[in-house]
């Protein structure tokens, strides 16, 4: 049976409408497979769910970002190639990111928020020629306001020829402190050119870490000396738990104090600070602060991708896939008790998904909602959709 989409055409000149036959069309169209993303929000309280944005594209980029704003009605969702702040009640969304950024953050009181922009560079030789194939990359860490989206150059580090040296720059996993001091991981590669103007790798030489920004003087100051992957502040921001190369350790904000835990990844701090909860071959655990009394919170057959702390610091919430590749979210109380599920993708029969999957998960400050993503990629020849292209 042929399948038939319409496509709405808004003009200068009236409304009209133009139909096809999907199976005319072959599947995704000449931009490939499309793919469709939804954003979920579910009361804790009444265990209701709303849909309040949809995005439909044929980029395929995993959505990382799903954060609350302080007041619980606006959130921010998005991925590298495009970010929106929600309005949660009129489900209008705007566009706050007009540029390719990879990673993002709120600050606490959600006035500003930081991302880094980075982009292609080729490398030149000193001779002023571009032989080389390889590319290099800038990357910068920009600062935004919530309220006008005005935009601050915050660090520009840019990949280039310096005396007879190739430096390239790389920052990642910006945040900002209440002090409006901004941390910052960095990647820092120093390499000397061989006489034929090619790279010599055996000479590079690297500055790795966590850096702590003071924008009003521009004084930088290394925390970490050792490659992080993540890294997480306690609530009064005077200890940040860090992972390099798969363990975890605490240090104090200046660095001066550092010490082990335990193995695992993405840690946080619980919001009195006395207790961690991180992941170990993807699963989700929970302990003292020093690593001890560990308990394991998901299932062995779980896959757990992230989790956060209810405000309260009684409970989580954790997103995972089970082994039929559904996916789900639960919260749990710290002690491992009272595991709900809250939401899954079969939660959702109406929508049209394909290989569905919870990519990213989030909850209010108020503990009383939990934002979530479900994204999946869908044959234009097996569903079908009305579209609003505007000329």
């Amino acid at each position: 049976m042929k399948r038939k989409f319409e496509i709405l055409i808004y003009t200068v000149f009236p409304f009209f409408w133009l139909s096809c036959n999907l199976d005319d069309l072959g599947g995704g169209g000449p931009g490939g497979p499309l793919y469709i993303v939804d954003t979920w929000i579910y009361n804790v309280n009444d265990q209701s769910r709303q849909l309040v944005f949809t995005e439909e594209t044929n980029a395929s980029n995993e959505y990382t970002v799903s954060d609350f704003f302080p007041d619980g009605i606006h959130i921010l969702v998005g991925n590298e190639l495009s970010l929106f702040r929600i309005n949660t009640t009129t489900k209008v969304a705007a566009d706050i990111s007009s540029t390719i950024a990879y990673d993002h953050s709120l600050s606490k009181d959600g006035a500003y928020l930081l991302q880094i922009e980075q982009d292609l560079v080729p490398f030149v030789n000193p001779d002023g020629s571009d032989a080389f194939e390889k590319q290099g990359m800038r990357s910068e860490i920009w600062l935004i306001k919530s309220s006008n989206l005005e935009r601050t150059l915050v660090l520009h580090g840019q990949t280039g020829k310096i005396e007879n040296n190739w430096i390239a720059i790389n920052y990642s996993l910006p945040c900002m402190l209440s002090s409006q001091d901004i941390l910052y991981c960095m990647l820092k590669q120093i390499y000397e050119f061989n006489d034929d103007y090619t790279l010599d790798e055996k000479t590079v030489r690297r500055q790795v870490g966590l850096f702590l920004l003071h924008p009003d003087d521009a004084q930088i100051q290394a925390i970490i000396k050792v490659p992080v992957s993540s890294f997480a502040l306690s609530t009064d921001e005077s200890e940040i738990i860090y992972t390099s190369f798969g363990s975890i350790f605490i240090c104090n904000i200046t660095g001066d104090i550092n010490k082990y835990i335990c193995a695992g990844d993405k840690p946080q701090f619980s919001p009195a600070g006395d207790k961690i909860a991180y992941l170990r071959d993807m699963q989700l655990f929970i302990s003292n602060k020093d690593g001890t009394d560990k308990v394991r919170l998901s299932t062995e057959h779980e896959l757990v991708h992230g989790f956060y702390f209810f405000p309260d610091g009684t409970r989580l919430i954790y997103y995972s896939d089970l082994p039929n590749s559904v996916s789900t979210i639960h919260k749990i109380n710290v002690d491992g008790t009272l595991r709900q599920q809250i939401a899954s993708i079969n939660d959702h029969p109406d929508r049209p998904y394909g290989d569905p999957k919870i990519q990213t998960a989030g909850i209010s400050m108020q503990g009383d909602k939990v934002v979530y993503v479900i994204a999946a990629n869908y044959s234009i020849t097996d569903q079908v959709f009305v579209f609003l292209a505007k000329y």
